[in-house]
């Protein structure tokens, strides 16, 4: 989607929006903002920074519409995020409707009309390399789990007693996060960053007196290293 430019265009619309989201104010500004709701000064001026600061980046002085519609939008979405809990769901409604908004303001800039998108959106949807890669994605979070738990479970109730002072679901986010870096790595090619993967979840994983607990967790991250692995190898090679 690099048409004219359109690519970099894009990208400076984006900077811009993280300098100003999260390196141009600090928690004690969010704390303020979020305790005053509509009256918090820095509220309207975060979002003058936004509209100011794309104006900017996007350098098309033109158009004058750029900074006052991504001000007023932003000052709406994070005034309405003021009365939500601080939770990740907030945050990513929050941001995602930022992003619209950026994208909205992109098209109109690039003068991209809705056929032009149509065809690029189709044309990313109907290429087969996407979806192998969105399959092998969800296989190695929940299904390889699951097995990892299934094909665990009868070692499980042996380290019961000195598993009940870990963190809930520690277990199970670290072994999302594993297998998702395992199955990037596959796909970008470079199968060598899984050996320090295993090096550093060796390190901080296995360090237990109890030799049950310690082949316990070697087990289950083994297991969980082969599924990441097969499913990688498998999506790399379905996806050319």
């Amino acid at each position: 989607m690099y048409m004219n430019g359109a690519g970099l265009l894009f990208a400076r619309l984006f900077a811009a929006h993280l300098i100003c989201d999260f390196f141009l104010q600090n928690d004690a500004l969010v704390a303020e903002r979020s305790a005053r709701g509509w009256r918090s000064r820095w509220l309207y001026a975060h979002g003058a920074v936004a509209g100011v600061l794309a104006y900017v980046f996007v350098m098309r002085w033109q158009a004058w519409w750029v900074p006052l519609v991504i001000a007023v939008t932003h000052i709406f979405f994070d005034g309405m995020k003021n009365k939500c809990a601080n939770t990740v769901i907030a945050f990513a409604v929050d941001q995602g409707a930022h992003l619209l908004v950026l994208c909205v303001c992109w098209a109109l800039l690039c003068g991209f009309g809705v056929p032009d998108l149509t065809a690029e959106l189709n044309k990313f949807l109907l290429n087969e390399s996407v979806w192998v890669t969105v399959i092998g994605y969800l296989l190695v979070m929940k299904p390889a789990g699951i097995m990892v738990g299934t094909l665990t479970r009868r070692f499980r109730a042996m380290v019961a007693d000195q598993a009940a002072d870990g963190l809930d679901a520690a277990g199970v986010w670290i072994g999302y996060l594993e297998r998702v870096l395992i199955l990037t790595f596959i796909l970008i090619n470079r199968v060598e960053a899984i050996g320090f993967l295993i090096a550093a979840k060796s390190i901080y994983r296995f360090p237990h007196k109890s030799r049950r607990m310690a082949e316990y967790m070697l087990i289950g991250t083994m297991i969980s290293f082969v599924l990441a692995i097969g499913i990688g190898l498998l999506a790399r090679r379905l996806a050319g």
